[in-house]
């Protein structure tokens, strides 16, 4: 069900000041986007690398497009004829097609980048937004499935993903079509015909996929136009090897018309220049079969990637990983990433699907449900030791360990959320209290009362208690609504490596000590005044305490499941314990990109060939 901001009153959510400051801030958040893959293109590698003379203007090769308009006769455009312009002008569902490695993303990415800058300067102009579609299942509502995408990538609230979903404010860029399993694709195809015949403006939207698998779909979007990149021709071979001054490689290519072909993909060819040094060219000749010849250049490439002499910020000279290692790693990397269909990975999001073996995801939740049992161990002893003696205490909370190693046994722990926005963020409610400063008050004044009678307070000692306990709630409400709003990023924030790491380790180190000390402080002093200090003391220790616990305890699991699962990864060699310094140091290698904290493949080809060994 899509709940959109008209329902909360007459102004258009877009129009209004709070909307066209999100609307600025994920514009902002967009171009950064796309400039940090653009930067990160191979193309702009070997721009740097090998000092071509082309200019950098683009983040593609300058390959020749097919472009069809409605009923029009087919027509060649080159890449400096503004293709953008022509996408304006005739609005609406564009497909942008080729073979793998054309050029497509990078097509995809030039025209996002004008469209924000149109965007920018004319608010009548749809949200550009890149999207990709490699995680999509057909169990997902689109609307849905796009909003939490929108979430997720760019901290976009609920309600205005949802809205602006409606009534069309987005003009959607989708990639990754190609990913999905040729009856996904279809299906995909037909989840997005009809959504687009619900939304009430004139919809945007552009898609890359390969020619192929679109052709193979029986779903067939009602097109504006399409776009087809042609492969690179001869032409355009030699002139962008000679200003790449690989002058002996092209006089090589134009003798093998079997390598020439491979070359006619712009992302091969770039391989091409920057890995020549690693070919042996006669070898690479006698290579009878095109794909072991495609593999011999993606293997070339990758030893001259880890070869490079560049300067690392992340270790120090002779404490780099091992080639073999390196490229182990990754292996790993890119078979998690095809197993969970993800395009982007986090260190944070390490899973337990990472373990293969039976033994070891016997002791992942051997290790999970002993750190829960020590803290519920902890916990019961400690309350139960301050109410009626430490003798007691210990033998509940040995009992609290049993029962809580048995409960981290048999409890689902396969999924590892640590994020607080993946866990707070989804939620209507909380995107509410968050955006309304004073709602939080309000519940607690509403909420405070009936907790305090309910726990006996105020019926036991009177209307004064029973305030008090009121009052505990609504600070503690308050504290829970500021910790939210911490901790839940801003539109286009800057993502870190762990942050959700961070943000757990906040939660249960820092907020929920601060809370528990004020719910102590406060119930301890004020039942203290009123009964005996004794018996105030007692109740603020344990109301501490269990504050702590309830506040904590999410955050506390979600921790000791990452923990154990690294240390487990790390003793199998399977990744090095500190995650994010590998993770950069192969994105300089040009073997990754980094984007807004997240990591992806170069591209989905070197992926596949990392995870195939």
């Amino acid at each position: 069900m899509i709940v959109t901001l008209q329902q909360q009153g007459s102004t258009h959510p877009l129009r209004d000041r709070s909307g066209l400051k999100i609307r600025r801030k994920l514009l902002a958040a967009t171009q950064r986007h796309i400039q940090e893959r653009q930067t990160q293109s191979l193309h702009q590698a070997v721009l740097a690398t090998l000092g071509t003379e082309q200019a950098a203007a683009s983040g593609q090769l300058p390959c020749d497009l097919s472009v069809k308009i409605g009923g029009r006769r087919t027509f060649t455009l080159s890449q400096e004829d503004h293709l953008n312009e022509l996408v304006v002008e005739n609005s609406g569902i564009w497909a942008i097609l080729g073979q793998p490695g054309a050029g497509k993303t990078a097509l995809l990415l030039d025209l996002a980048r004008s469209f924000v800058v149109r965007a920018q300067t004319d608010e009548r102009q749809p949200i550009p937004v890149l999207l990709d579609l490699v995680d999509w299942t057909p169990q997902q509502e689109w609307e849905h499935w796009i909003a939490l995408k929108l979430l997720k990538t760019y901290q976009l609230p609920l309600d205005y993903s949802q809205a602006w979903l409606k009534q069309g404010e987005f003009l959607l860029l989708l990639d990754g079509l190609d990913c999905l399993v040729v009856e996904q694709q279809d299906r995909c195809l037909q989840a997005i015909q009809s959504f687009l015949e619900l939304v009430e403006n004139s919809p945007s939207l552009i898609f890359c996929t390969r020619l192929e698998d679109y052709r193979s779909c029986e779903t067939k979007l009602q097109l504006k136009g399409a776009v087809l990149l042609q492969p690179l021709s001869y032409a355009q071979i030699q002139d962008y090897l000679m200003s790449a001054r690989s002058r002996e490689l092209w006089h090589n290519l134009k003798k093998d018309s079997h390598l020439l072909k491979l070359g006619n993909a712009p992302l091969l060819l770039s391989m091409m220049a920057l890995s020549y040094e690693e070919i042996l060219i006669h070898s690479w000749k006698r290579i009878e079969s095109d794909e072991q010849q495609y593999h011999y250049l993606l293997n070339a490439f990758i030893r001259r990637m880890l070869a490079l002499d560049i300067p690392s910020r992340d270790y120090r000279r002779g404490k780099e990983p091992r080639p073999e290692v390196t490229r182990t790693w990754l292996a790993i990397l890119a078979q998690a990433m095809e197993r969970d269909r993800a395009c982007f990975f986090c260190p944070e999001q390490l899973q337990p699907s990472w373990l293969t073996r039976r033994s070891d995801r016997t002791l992942y939740r051997f290790g999970v449900g002993l750190g829960m049992a020590l803290i519920c161990a902890g916990v019961a002893g400690v309350a139960v030791g301050v109410l009626v003696g430490w003798n007691y205490g210990a033998i509940v909370g040995a009992i609290a360990l049993l029962l809580g190693l048995v409960a981290g046994l048999t409890q689902n722990t396969d999924q590892i959320t640590l994020s607080a926005q993946d866990r707070l963020c989804s939620s209507t409610l909380w995107q509410t209290l968050i955006k309304v400063p004073g709602s939080a008050f309000v519940v607690g004044v509403i909420v405070g009362p009936a907790l305090g009678l309910s726990l006996g307070m105020g019926l036991r000692y009177g209307p004064a208690i029973g305030a008090l306990w009121a009052l505990v709630w609504c600070v503690l409400f308050g504290l829970l609504w500021g910790a939210v709003r911490l901790l839940t990023p801003d539109i286009g924030t800057v993502r870190l490596p762990n942050q959700g790491i961070k943000q757990a380790v906040a939660i249960a180190g820092a907020i929920a000590p601060l809370a528990s000390l004020i719910v102590a402080l406060v119930c301890g002093v004020g039942l203290g005044l009123v009964t005996e200090p004794s018996f105030g003391l007692t109740v603020g220790l344990i109301s501490g305490l269990v504050t702590w616990f309830l506040l904590a305890f999410e955050s506390l699991v979600a921790s000791i499941q990452h923990l154990v699962l690294r240390l487990i990864l790390v003793k199998n060699r399977q990744l090095p314990w500190n995650y994010s310094r590998f993770l950069n140091y192969a994105t300089h290698r040009h073997l990754l990109q980094r984007v807004n904290g997240r990591y992806r493949f170069i591209h989905e080809l070197l992926q596949t060939h990392f995870s195939r060994g």
